[in-house]
């Protein structure tokens, strides 16, 4: 399962959605359907670093069971500016209550996803302030902005936050097209801003290739 927010053409998507694939009889994996949510206990979270034409790129897979439906769900998550969101919210619940990562189009026309447990929508963990700031670079007469001191910092977090649900805090390694594969198969300090306000004040001068990441 991954975030989409453009379809096969690359146009976008009137809203994200998670695509859900499953195996079919032949064992090949196929997109079965599309859907705005996935809940469940949050089990596992592993940083994986892979390479993609001489670059280094991280994922982040999480591993959600909904014990209800009795179906369990790998997420990937690439680093962007509503995955960062995300990470910052996950990192930030109550690991022994169920989670629901929704996602939707925000009032100003970009990809947004809300954490919630229960009727609360998860905080973030790390305000703006308590973030590295993105270093702002010129590229080709354009301003830009480099998120690489951004997540690092949430993958140390991630990784260690992913050894307390008992998931391996290793870095595993591959080499291929950043895709997401699967389908279905303590709590903290509360930051006094909504993540969405502070999304919305991140997304000001968002650089084009963070933004070309969804």
């Amino acid at each position: 399962m991954k975030v989409v927010t453009h379809d096969a053409e690359k146009k976008k998507l009137d809203h994200p959605t998670f695509e859900v694939r499953e195996k079919n009889e032949e064992n090949k994996w196929v997109i079965t359907k599309n859907v705005p949510a996935v809940s469940g206990r949050l089990s596992k979270v592993t940083v994986k670093e892979g390479e993609w034409e001489g670059d280094k790129f991280y994922t982040v897979s999480t591993l959600i069971k909904d014990d209800e439906a009795e179906e369990s769900y790998l997420v990937d998550f690439k680093f962007n500016l509503m995955n960062r969101s995300v990470f910052n919210s996950l990192l930030n619940i109550d690991t022994t209550k169920d989670i629901k990562i929704g996602l939707y189009m925000s009032k100003k026309g970009y990809p947004a996803a809300s954490v919630r447990q229960g009727d609360d929508m998860i905080n973030w963990k790390y305000s703006l302030d308590e973030q590295p700031k993105a270093e702002e670079i010129t590229f080709k007469g354009k301003t830009m902005r480099d998120y690489s001191a951004v997540d690092n910092f949430f993958v140390n977090e991630l990784k260690e936050f992913g050894a307390s649900l008992g998931s391996a805090p290793a870095v595993s390694s591959t080499k291929s097209t950043p895709v997401a594969e699967k389908s279905v198969i303590k709590k903290e300090k509360v930051s006094k801003k909504s993540p969405q306000k502070e999304l919305d004040e991140m997304s000001v001068g968002i650089a084009p290739d963070d933004n070309d990441l969804f």
